[in-house]
């Protein structure tokens, strides 16, 4: 985990599941506490996620959990090379660090390996509401 210009002055993308209640309300809450308006909130199902994580993983990846995507870019149109894409837990982690005093929890995560584990298992168990959920349809 290093601390990169670009994520800090580039977009980053949220791509979360809009099929799925769970993670629609756990978007709704993002963007409520992104204050800053640092963040740009894409449901998977669009084709322009696909377009930002195309170049890195398949759509069937990118369909299995939340992601947020760094891009150097001001607009949608992905810059390829230059762009950085976190899934799951390490999604969690930098979306900690992109709301309000989330540099000092990212600090800790980024230093102390027990508790970046524990944000990725806590993610692990948040995702398990998708396949319990009623109010969420999993794309195959």
């Amino acid at each position: 985990m290093s601390d990169h210009r670009d994520e800090q002055r580039g977009v980053a993308y949220l791509l979360y599941d809009a099929n799925c209640g769970p993670c629609t309300r756990f978007r709704n809450v993002v963007v409520r506490l992104d204050v800053k308006h640092r963040l740009i909130p894409i449901p998977l199902q669009s084709g322009t996620a696909y377009e930002l994580v195309r170049s890195q993983m398949t759509r069937a990846r990118m369909m299995r959990a939340f992601h947020i995507v760094y891009s150097t870019s001001r607009s949608i149109e992905p810059t390829g090379e230059r762009d950085r894409i976190f899934d799951a837990g390490d999604a969690l982690i930098q979306l900690i660090r992109l709301l309000p005093l989330g540099s000092y929890t990212y600090w800790v995560a980024v230093h102390f390996r027990p508790f970046r584990t524990f944000i990725r298992w806590l993610y692990s168990r948040m995702a398990e509401l998708r396949t319990i959920s009623v109010s969420c349809k999993l794309s195959p």
